[in-house]
């Protein structure tokens, strides 16, 4: 009863934080939507066209597969064991397209936006240990092509991931400059959608150490042999967040230095929020194998590299989960660009941030927030007016 009043409690609370926000968005709206349109603005721009690209540091990977037999102390894992071999691309690249509509004589913006970004990655690691054999006081090299009795490691892994915006805004310049100089101050409300996929694999076979042992048969009382475990995993896992809901934006634009002729620096800068209500999906399937060796208790007087195997286990894992969550969104930007009366260059850093978009556990859910930040670049070019 006590988490029902806590959640009904904190709706309240966020329904009256809504309620302030939105209040005093239209509040500053009505002050200063109705001032006169400035004559300079009748010669400006009505649609501009926007092009670009960035590099982002992506944050919220996945959970690394780990059976037991990697804690297993062992050279054979150094430097790079298979967990850090898994660790996704921490950086994406893509591009970026908007177009924006003010009639001329308007306060009114219509914005259309897309973003698009992606990585790809993977690592091949292997690591072989001499084969050498300790064995009553005395030490024994086998030659390399006694690779059984090798301890070693080979690790091979991939992932990619994508992620899609799209924003469709309806906003007002309510020319709220910070600078004291004129500028644009665009408050907007629409919807926002986006799509996060992801997908990786890892396929491991491993020896993480080799031990001997002494049988008395004919012929081989001094002679050790090789007792082992081989261990494989091969593990395909795949993501998703699909998810839609409304946003709002504040972008704004300030003049600092230069002349409206000519060209003008300005400090662009912006915020954003967004409710997303969609599903998350995910889909995998591990496998791992124990496959025990030990030498044989008969054998010929010279055969004294001979086993047995023994399967110790097989196991094969799938898992296939979906599910309807909410995903806070909030975001921001800030930059500078060189803009002339029908064109801008603009450069700056942005950052969005998903909360518990992605279910990236193994066995279990496990939410993980998906954040993107890093720089940005773009050219803008203006038509009609």
């Amino acid at each position: 009863m006590s988490e029902l009043i806590n959640i009904t409690t904190t709706g309240t609370g966020l329904r009256r934080q809504l309620l302030a926000t939105v209040s005093t968005l239209v509040l500053l709206a009505s002050v200063y939507g109705a001032r006169e349109a400035k004559a300079e603005d009748a010669d400006r721009p009505t649609v501009w066209f926007e092009l670009g690209g960035q590099l982002e540091r992506v944050d919220g990977g996945n959970t690394p597969f780990a059976p037991k037999f990697f804690d297993q102390a062992s050279d054979t894992y150094a430097p790079v064991s298979p967990v850090d071999a898994q660790r996704p691309s921490r950086y994406s690249y893509g591009g970026e397209g908007r177009i924006t509509f003010q009639p001329e004589g308007s306060d009114w913006v219509l914005s259309a936006g897309l973003r698009y970004g992606r990585a790809n990655g993977g690592r091949h690691v292997d690591k072989q240990l001499p084969a050498a054999i300790q064995h009553s006081g005395f030490q024994f090299s086998l030659r390399t092509s006694e690779a059984r009795y090798q301890a070693f490691s080979q690790t091979q892994t991939h992932n990619s991931q994508s992620d899609l915006l799209l924003d469709f805004t309806v906003g007002k310049d309510v020319g709220l400059g910070i600078f004291g100089r004129h500028g644009a101050s665009v408050l907007s409300a629409g919807i926002r959608f986006v799509q996060f996929t992801s997908r990786d694999g890892v396929v491991n076979y491993a020896r993480p150490k080799v031990g001997f042992e002494n049988k008395y048969d004919t012929g081989t009382k001094y002679l050790p042999k090789g007792v082992f475990h081989n261990y494989m995993l091969k593990a395909e896992r795949a993501e998703s967040f699909h998810g839609v809901g409304p946003s709002l934006q504040w972008n704004s634009s300030d003049a600092m230095i230069g002349n409206p002729d000519s060209a003008e620096v300005m400090f662009d800068w912006g915020v954003n929020a967004a409710l997303l209500f969609g599903r998350q999906k995910t889909e995998l399937q591990h496998r791992t194998q124990d496959l025990y060796f030990r030498p044989k208790v008969y054998t010929n007087q010279f055969d004294f590299f001979s086993t047995h195997s023994k399967l110790i286990a097989d196991n094969t894992v799938p898992r296939a989960r979906s599910r309807s969550v909410v995903v806070p969104n909030v975001g921001g930007f800030a930059g500078l660009s060189l803009r002339w009366s029908n064109a801008k260059v603009s450069l700056g850093y942005r950052a969005d941030y998903f909360f518990g978009a992605m279910d990236t556990g193994i066995d279990t859910r496990h939410s993980s927030d998906r954040a993107f930040y890093g720089p940005f670049a773009a050219i803008s070019v203006g038509l009609g007016g």
